[in-house]
């Protein structure tokens, strides 16, 4: 009777096993048929406008793959963290927002018009993207501009010897921008600061200028550093050269540095009047037709 038992037990297990083998197959394709369903019918995970005190613009619909106009989304971007004013401030009359971020998360964006920050904030900083003029972005702007609604822009910026430093009240301070690609797409400039004190632009990259990549009026404290400047991409001895237009940096204000900074094509490289510091760090790749004019 042993032996019957034993028997039974040895012809049950191959089944046993079998029939296992059967209901795992039928439980995993299930369940992958399952997932993939859902994967196919639920919407994307929403983007997060913000965290803490970090905004995102992808958040408020500005398009990453550079496909379609993000100016107004890092606009409202920027207009809810101006909002978290706090009563303190750095200058007299220029709110302190403590270091709010605008964070680009790496996207690609196109840019129709002028992103203009909104006057008397200072302690932003702006980081890691690129910024992209469209076809019909105006070719008297810059992608990014410092210009309080109350401020003058000069009639000329291209010409120096007609500006004077009018430190007048300042408008914006302590705002920081790094890591961020300005292509201007030959449809004007990059970066504009009027009135404004104690900005940093770091490690950032300018190309496609037609007017200026930088230009800095009135104002005081400006430190460029690390950053590429070229109306053209190329490493030097481009036979076009005498046909460059563009000016890599203009500053007609006081006590501001340059410092570790590449200008590898523009027609002028640099315009600056008193109290600039350059560093042995400044590079010119541009072999000719290239003008750096000091004047003090």
């Amino acid at each position: 009777m042993g032996c019957s038992a034993s028997i039974s037990v040895s012809f049950r297990q191959p089944k046993l096993h079998h029939f296992q083998t059967k209901l795992l197959r039928k439980t995993t394709t299930t369940s992958l048929a399952s997932f993939a369903k859902a994967a196919s019918t639920d919407s994307p995970a929403p983007q997060f406008r913000a965290s803490g005190r970090v905004f995102y613009p992808i958040g408020y619909g500005a398009d990453p793959t550079g496909a379609h106009d993000s100016t107004s989304a890092i606009l409202d971007a920027l207009n809810d963290a101006v909002k978290l004013q706090n009563g303190l401030e750095l200058l007299p009359g220029i709110s302190d927002l403590g270091g709010v971020v605008i964070d680009l998360q790496g996207g690609n964006f196109k840019i129709n018009s002028p992103i203009r920050f909104p006057a008397a904030v200072a302690n932003i900083v702006v980081q890691g993207g690129t910024l992209r003029a469209s076809t019909t972005f105006p070719t008297d702007r810059h992608l990014i501009e410092l210009w309080a609604p109350d401020s003058r822009k000069a009639s000329s910026p291209d010409t120096f010897s007609d500006r004077k430093d009018f430190n007048n009240g300042m408008k914006y301070e302590d705002i920081t921008f790094r890591d961020i690609l300005f292509d201007s797409s030959y449809q004007g400039g990059g970066l504009l600061l009027i009135d404004s004190v104690r900005i940093r632009v770091n490690n950032c990259f300018f190309l496609h200028f037609s007017t200026q990549g930088i230009l800095v009026l009135r104002g005081h404290e400006a430190f460029i550093s690390s950053c590429f400047l070229g109306q053209h991409p190329t490493i030097g001895g481009d036979r076009e050269e005498k046909g460059y237009t563009g000016t890599a940096i203009d500053i007609a204000s006081t006590d501001n540095a340059v410092t570790d900074v590449a200008i590898f094509s523009a027609a002028i490289g640099l315009y600056s009047g008193d109290g600039l510091i350059l560093s042995p760090g400044l590079i010119v790749t541009t072999r000719r037709h290239f003008l750096v004019v000091l004047e003090f």
